[in-house]
């Protein structure tokens, strides 16, 4: 019964559209625009098709800022992570010059405790520092716990 009164409720409604169709237009795609875009937007080709025209690129201009937006958001989510990446090399390389800094200066004090040793022989570059510091450790190999080869032992080439 539920049934039988939904089929007849359904062809009714369906007829009510198809006549509104046949006399109004107009207000047949207003009325079906409400309920199905679809079939709206297939109607609105034949029944009207300057309007489905003006339609169909509104909607293409939507989508292009739909797109111009999802990119726009996706190249600041890349121009955010090189700029963290960025920041962390930055911080990284501050961190290792402040290391070396500090060898060199360890360096200098332990060098100028040496006689007839110059500081300036071993501070230049990585390679001179590493030297400067097997030297301090020979030289301090005798004496252990009086003498500092610096706090990380030799540096990294």
């Amino acid at each position: 019964m539920m049934a039988t009164l939904a089929l007849v409720g359904s062809n009714e409604e369906n007829q009510k559209m198809a006549d509104l169709r046949a006399t109004y237009p107009t207000a047949y795609l207003a009325e079906l625009e409400s309920r199905d875009k679809t079939k709206w937007l297939s109607e609105l080709k034949e029944l009207a098709p300057e309007r489905s025209a003006a339609e169909s690129a509104r909607a293409a201009e939507a989508e292009a800022a739909r797109r111009a937006e999802a990119e726009a958001a996706e190249a600041a989510r890349v121009a955010e992570h090189e700029r963290a990446d960025a920041q962390k090399e930055a911080a990284r390389q501050a961190d290792q010059d402040a290391k070396v800094i500090a060898f060199v200066e360890q360096l200098d004090l332990e060098i100028a405790s040496l006689p007839g040793a110059s500081a300036a022989e071993y501070t230049s570059d990585v390679p001179s520092i590493n030297m400067g510091l097997v030297l301090l450790g020979a030289w301090a190999a005798p004496c252990p716990a009086s003498c500092d080869v610096g706090p990380l032992g030799l540096l990294p080439a």
